[in-house]
């Protein structure tokens, strides 16, 4: 084999290993925006695991110490370094995904895999220390890979991306890619209509750190060895310039960037005298934070910006999905339009049945609930019976406690004291996600919605029990086709809310009023029996307030939900409301008919310090 033919088996060989970890990095980042600084962590992981698990036993006498020393083959040896790295990453997700918020999980990642670093370098029992392992053997068992076994790593290299590729595209074009993406965009939002954020984005870092630890496997076999000097963190930088640079949450994109970088950066490995060797790492860390720059300014979205609809349907899907939008419907001329009547059946697991809902006369009771907040104490012994399907409006001057009974009730704040029952079940401090599967969500006061998902996207990923939404059954199919009915019951609640003409724009693209209706879309989406909301008419317009009042109202009545709505609109409040109950300084002082808690003496005390009866109607 030629030089120049080395040099190109070479940079090819480059290439693959390097779309490989950009893959996995666009997981974890681009899909699920866990922001991991330390991915090339568990690149080592991969690397070194595969490297013992290669080698022989180190022999007595030699200055090399490794833990291992198995002397398996190459592709046994591949597949336990990218079992062990993702069961490293599988406990590092268990430790933080459940304690850290985004930015504090970087920095919980960033400070592992500094310590992991120090470890292996400091400890030479583990892996030979700062020398690291050396000697790691080819494919075919040999110390140095001759001409035709670099052709044949080449070829492994290759099909290792297009396994990778095919196998993401599958996960990811799912009901567990969408839900994914919106555990991305809005966590909390998704919690709240009773789904675990968490656990979709432990399984994509799960799922990442083991592309991470095949890409490790692969560089240590073609190099022969690995050393903690690979383990900087302008590694982890080439793979964030992949992604910016070739498009978030596209596959292709990250292999594109890949290469770019690959063709720009280290292709001056290989060109001699084209630099001076000690200042390689340099001119590579320039060129890639120059192309960050360029693309961030110049095309922030990268060379593929991110799909709208994030699950293509077949064309037998697509044809159904055809089918039931333009099913002929019979109607006398001149009569309009029927809303389409959705089906609201429960499918919760561990949830009342539907006969016991239907006949309960109390759908949310709260006994005894206190909350403070260090030495605040913002709810006092709070006590309420929420009737079902019933709408009853919670008020009270700034600082009453309204959005924090709101946030117990919901269990996204678990540090109460007190009792809340669910249709006779108590879900005291049961997490925010089993809350909301038994069919209690909720809102919040700034409208939720997933910015970069579509409308439609946004109302499909609500439903529950979607076949596909788990990784396992999104790569063995067969959910397409009620994935094909599910978008066309998104589209029926979006005509309900009258919003289909934007049912492919992104949720970042509407106004705060269509915001607001889409969140509300979404939450009737996850067939909920009682719907808790924190001041829903927050930044809507005249126009859309009046559709959302009559949404409400539908909602309530035909559909027999039950509303607890926090407002400051008293005159919304008294249109919309049956039931209004009064709170001041964290604690309930009335509760009745708008008409008698306007005349009651502590509510006139608490909004207005005895002023007339007339300014509390207006």
């Amino acid at each position: 084999m030629t030089p120049t033919e080395l040099y190109l088996v070479t940079l090819g060989v480059f290439a693959a290993v390097t779309a490989i970890q950009a893959l996995g990095f666009n997981l974890q980042f681009g899909y699920a925006g866990v922001v991991n600084i330390a991915f090339v962590v568990f690149v080592a992981i991969g690397a070194y695991t595969t490297g013992i698990a290669e080698l022989h036993r180190p022999s007595r006498g030699t200055v090399t110490t490794y833990i291992g020393g198995f002397g398996w083959s190459f592709f046994p040896s591949l597949a336990f370094g990218v079992v062990t790295t993702m069961a490293c990453g599988g406990v590092i997700g268990l430790v933080l995904f459940r304690r850290l918020r985004h930015d504090y999980l970087a920095l919980g990642l960033l400070a592992i895999s500094q310590g992991l670093v120090i470890l292996v370098t400091d400890d030479v029992g583990l892996f030979n220390g700062q020398s690291g392992v050396a000697s790691v053997p080819g494919p075919s068992g040999g110390l140095v890979i001759t001409g035709r076994e670099q052709l044949g790593f080449l070829g492994i290299s290759a099909a290792a991306l297009v396994i990778v590729y095919a196998f993401l595209s599958r996960l990811t074009n799912s009901p567990f890619g969408r839900t994914v993406r919106a555990a991305r965009e809005d966590a909390d939002a998704l919690t709240a209509i009773g789904k675990n954020a968490d656990h979709f984005r432990l399984i994509a870092f799960v799922i990442g750190c083991g592309i991470a630890g095949l890409s490790g496997g692969l560089f240590v076999t073609y190099v022969g060895g690995w050393n903690p000097s690979s383990w900087q963190l302008t590694e982890t930088l080439i793979l964030f310039c992949a992604v910016i640079v070739g498009g978030r949450a596209r596959h292709i994109g990250a292999v594109t960037g890949a290469i770019v970088l690959v063709v720009i950066t280290q292709a001056t490995t290989f060109i001699p005298g084209f630099v001076s060797p000690q200042y390689l790492p340099n001119v590579e860390t320039m060129c890639t934070g120059l192309l960050i720059l360029v693309f961030l300014w110049w095309r922030p979205e990268g060379i593929f910006p991110e799909k709208r609809q994030s699950i293509r349907l077949d064309s037998t899907a697509g044809a159904v999905l055809g089918l039931l939008s333009t099913r002929p419907s019979v109607q006398r001329e001149g009569a309009a339009t029927p809303r389409p009547e959705l089906s609201l059946s429960s499918t919760r697991t561990g949830r009342p049945d539907a006969a016991r809902r239907s006949h309960a006369d109390v759908a949310l009771e709260v006994e005894d609930l206190s909350c403070s907040y260090g030495g605040v104490q913002a709810v006092r012994g709070v006590s309420l019976q929420i009737p079902h399907g019933r709408f009853v409006g919670l008020i009270g001057p700034n600082g009453a406690g309204k959005s924090t009974v709101i946030e117990c009730l919901s269990g996204f704040n678990a540090s109460y004291r007190g009792t809340v029952k669910l249709f006779g079940t108590d879900i005291s401090r049961k997490a925010p996600h089993k809350i909301a599967g038994l069919g209690l969500v909720r809102g919040f006061q700034q409208a939720r919605v997933f910015g970069q998902m579509t409308s439609l996207d946004n109302i499909s990923v609500a439903e529950r029990r979607q076949n596909g939404e788990s990784a396992l059954k999104a790569l063995i199919g067969g959910w397409r086709g009620a994935e094909a009915l599910r978008y066309e019951r998104s589209e029926e609640f979006l005509s309900l809310f009258e919003m289909t003409d934007v049912k492919d724009n992104y949720g970042r693209e509407l106004s705060g009023g269509q915001q607001r209706l889409l969140e509300l879309a979404r939450l009737l989406s996850s067939d909920p029996d009682v719907l808790l909301l924190d001041e829903p008419f927050v930044g809507v317009s005249p126009a859309n307030r009046e559709k959302l009042c009559q949404m409400l109202m539908h909602i309530c009545h035909e559909r027999n939900v039950t509303i607890l709505m926090v407002e400051h609109r008293l005159e919304l409040v008294e249109r919309l409301c049956e039931v209004v109950v009064v709170m001041a300084e964290g604690k309930v002082i009335a509760q009745g008919p708008m008409s008698e808690v306007r005349t009651d003496s502590m509510v006139l005390d608490a909004y207005l310090g005895r002023a007339p009866v007339e300014a509390l109607h207006d």
